[in-house]
């Protein structure tokens, strides 16, 4: 229930950030999962996209990087690139635009 809105919605990427699903559709566009492996983490067509999480790192001691996107290839990679929330979703949840219009999600919060 949202109280701002007074309505129910389904958030599908809910469901996957909760079971660590990862993305394989034509709008995917992460690293091939064999190149990634190696450290490349370029985009590709063939690609799948998972998502960090946050307090799993946390959990186990590994530093995390404030504010970024937590689209795994472009969490990792050298570039900062900054993430905003999303209504509904966890607060430690952060995603880029690009990604965001990618997976249908709106009300982004700085």
């Amino acid at each position: 229930m949202d109280d701002n809105t007074i309505s129910i919605w389904s958030l599908p990427i809910k469901t996957s950030l909760d079971n660590k699903y990862y993305f394989n559709f034509a709008g995917a566009s992460g690293p091939n999962i064999f190149e990634s492996l190696e450290g490349h983490l370029s985009e590709s067509t063939n690609g799948i996209e998972t998502f960090v999480n946050i307090p799993e790192l946390t959990a186990i001691g590994i530093p995390t990087k404030t504010g970024q996107t937590c689209v795994a290839y472009k969490y990792f990679s050298s570039q900062t690139i900054n993430g905003n929330t999303v209504r509904g979703l966890p607060s430690w949840f952060k995603i880029d635009s690009e990604s965001a219009t990618k997976y249908g999600l709106s009300e982004l919060k700085n």
